[in-house]
């Protein structure tokens, strides 16, 4: 699947870079992010309170008519907010989504986002009871941000400043611990996050 996404990403960017003037890179942000989170525990209908802020960057080439495609890395915090519970525990901890595959599309002063995610583990800051690491690992889903161009922060040539919303996804398949190493999960953690964000779109060139 991985190769798949690559390969596709790079037959598409050769072919924008190859039918059009314009350089392969068309859109760069540089963006944070932060937000209510929650994930389920186990087979428990409990939810912890939860909160993650990020920063990313995201680039892409335009392939039709404000269509783009490329990629996007991000960084985030995610913070334990409920009480610590042993059924719960305690979910504070970082992830480095390190490259996800991304598809926009750019009207105007509104940009649409998304995102495909499959890499970036999921570390817990705290040690078990037993004194073990604990990492969530194989994660499957994606982010879709919706966000608007403010007009008083535009600058010719260089966009601007955006702000906007998103909502994130992710099922978590493996567990790794410091003695039993990784394993499958019977039960995959899934993590939601939702919030809002501000992008400054350093440039965005539009075929002749």
């Amino acid at each position: 699947m991985k190769a798949i996404i690559i390969a596709f990403l790079s037959v598409v960017s050769i072919s924008a870079w190859a039918s059009s003037p314009i350089p392969v890179l068309s859109y760069l942000d540089a963006n944070v992010a932060g937000g209510f989170s929650t994930h389920s525990v186990q087979t428990s209908a409990t939810h912890p309170k939860m909160g993650q802020f990020g920063m990313g960057i995201a680039l892409g080439a335009e392939v039709w008519r404000g269509i783009m495609v490329g990629a996007n890395s991000d960084y985030r915090f995610i913070n334990h907010y409920s009480d610590i519970t042993k059924l719960v525990g305690n979910s504070r901890g970082n992830r480095w989504n390190y490259v996800a595959p991304m598809i926009g599309y750019k009207a105007g002063r509104f940009t649409l986002k998304g995102d495909f995610q499959f890499l970036g583990d999921y570390n817990l800051s705290n040690k078990t009871s037993k004194n073990e690491e604990v990492k969530y690992k194989k994660p499957l889903g994606g982010r879709l941000a919706v966000m608007y161009q403010l007009p008083q922060f535009w600058i010719y040539n260089l966009e601007g400043l955006h702000a906007g919303l998103y909502g994130e996804y992710l099922a978590f398949g493996k567990l790794w611990t410091t003695n039993a190493g990784e394993r499958d999960m019977t039960t995959h953690l899934k993590l939601w996050q939702f919030g809002a964000t501000v992008a400054w779109s350093f440039f965005y060139l539009y075929p002749p």
